[in-house]
């Protein structure tokens, strides 16, 4: 395997958007080569270049005004052509290639992503450079369609100021690292205490029921807050590892305040590596720099940071719940499991990890299981909106109907503002051929903006079996605007 899958082209002058568009394609599963971060201390930099382009798979040619007056670009797409590399053009800016540059990428299909947000465009880009990539002949880390993930307990970091990283999807492998979850634990925790005095609490009520809801806010908020693993200083390891009770050296907290503030990863990862010259085992330093590599999508970095936390404190649950998604997000479904297990060995309350397993579960198939860990999962919290999700999802790759919507039912009635459930039970009334609730069902989800593309596919298939020909056309047009690899 290549140890790359896209050789990016950009001018030096464009250095910001490139660095953001390798961040996003590497926080979604594809290897990138860029300068002059994967250009080797002492190396010969002409050589470099030539090596990665010709290792690449495909060339993702960043374009601009600048790119277009630069010779280095030229060289570069004149070396890609003569190699047969696909070349992607994307378009940062309205023009147009010169004549040097337009005789190698005329007959490329163009990306435009000159319009703001950029991040819009990054989506549309994953997609093609995967479908693309898939053509070539080997794709990258992608696993079938599988229940929303858990995201690892463990992962504590800032989100990058530059861009977001993609949020938690119900179609995804890859959780993404505890910091870049969708909603705060003190966000949900104010709207199950709000949701739970609605209907009971007087309109006289309200101011003190507000500041009741705040001060149990503030409790709920301090009790879930993660815990700091207390290390155990190995012989064979030098240093002092970082517990809850030892204050963090100077030097160091100034590292890790100067990565919080920081808006690129890439310094993020370079001060969090320099707090750990000076103090190798921090747990902190390293929860948060294996959080941000695996936000990165360098897995096997974050493998290496996960390993050394459990050298130094082998009996935190969270620690192998979150090297277990790593694992999970890898394809490496064995070795996934046996974190799992042992994090469930350690905290048999942790109904993250049985969620977290019973994903693994659906990915091999074992799709008994799966129910069954969801099932304990919500057992451990009866109000687990997303494990009657994952649960449905099983049941109706199962055909079993029924039990998927119930379980449909009660994710909405627990959350009405849960698109995926909406969009999932959709799919099943879409089987069972009940259109007018399907198309209900599809109008909630993109109301809720849940997976437009695929809703928008579905409610016009639907509309074209009820003969609407029209309704169908509008949202099949809606659709390809929105994704125009969808499949029709």
């Amino acid at each position: 395997m290549p140890a790359h899958d896209i050789f990016i082209s950009y001018s030096s002058k464009d250095k910001l958007t490139a660095d953001k568009i390798c961040s996003y394609l590497e926080a979604n599963g594809i290897r990138c080569w860029i300068t002059p971060r994967d250009v080797l201390p002492g190396s010969n930099w002409g050589e470099s270049i030539i090596d990665a382009l010709y290792e690449a798979r495909a060339i993702l040619l960043v374009f601009s005004s600048n790119s277009n007056l630069s010779e280095h670009i030229k060289r570069e797409v004149e070396r890609a052509v003569s190699r047969g590399k696909a070349i992607i053009p994307f378009r940062i800016e309205d023009v147009m290639p010169c004549k040097s540059l337009e005789y190698f990428i005329s007959a490329q299909h163009w990306l435009d992503a000159y319009t703001p947000p950029l991040e819009k465009h990054l989506q549309h880009l994953v997609k093609t450079i995967k479908m693309l990539l898939s053509k070539i002949g080997e794709e990258p880390v992608m696993e079938e369609p599988a229940p929303e993930l858990q995201p690892p307990p463990a992962a504590q970091t800032e989100a990058p100021g530059l861009f977001q990283f993609p949020p938690v999807r119900e179609e995804t492998s890859t959780p993404p690292p505890r910091g870049e979850r969708m909603e705060t634990p003190l966000a949900s925790g104010a709207r199950e205490l709000l949701a739970n005095l609605k209907g009971n609490v007087g309109r006289f009520l309200i101011p003190v029921a507000g500041a009741l809801v705040v001060v149990a806010v503030l409790f709920w908020w301090r009790a879930h807050q993660p815990r700091e693993p207390v290390a155990v200083s190995p012989p064979s390891v030098t240093g002092t590892p970082q517990t809850s009770a030892t204050p963090m050296n100077p030097a160091v907290q100034d590292y890790v305040n100067k990565a919080a503030e920081a808006q690129d990863i890439n310094q993020k990862l370079m001060y969090y590596n320099k707090a750990l010259e000076i103090d190798p085992q921090n747990i902190t330093v390293l929860t948060k720099l294996a959080a941000l590599h695996y936000s990165k999508g360098d897995h096997d970095k974050a493998l290496l940071d996960y390993n050394k936390i459990i050298s130094l404190k082998s009996d935190n649950a969270e620690t192998y719940d979150a090297r277990g998604n790593v694992h999970l997000a890898k394809g490496e479904y064995g070795l996934a499991l046996n974190d799992f297990n042992k994090a469930i060995s350690l905290d048999a309350s942790s109904f993250n990890s049985y969620v977290n397993r019973g994903n693994t579960y659906y990915f091999n198939k074992n799709y008994d299981q799966a129910i069954k860990d969801f099932t304990t999962a919500i057992n451990l919290k009866p109000g687990f909106v997303l494990a009657f999700n994952n649960r449905g999802k099983v049941y109706a790759t199962k055909k079993e109907y029924k039990s998927a919507l119930d379980d449909y039912n009660k994710a909405i009635s627990l959350d009405a503002a849960y698109g995926k459930a909406y969009k999932n039970r959709a799919l099943v009334y879409e089987e069972q051929g009940q259109i007018d609730p399907a198309i209900s069902d599809l109008d909630k989800a993109i109301s809720l903006k849940t997976d437009l593309a695929e809703s928008y596919l579905h409610r016009g298939k639907l509309y074209r079996q009820k003969g609407d020909e029209k309704s169908a056309a509008a949202d099949f047009d809606k659709a390809k605007a929105l994704d125009p690899n969808l499949k029709f």
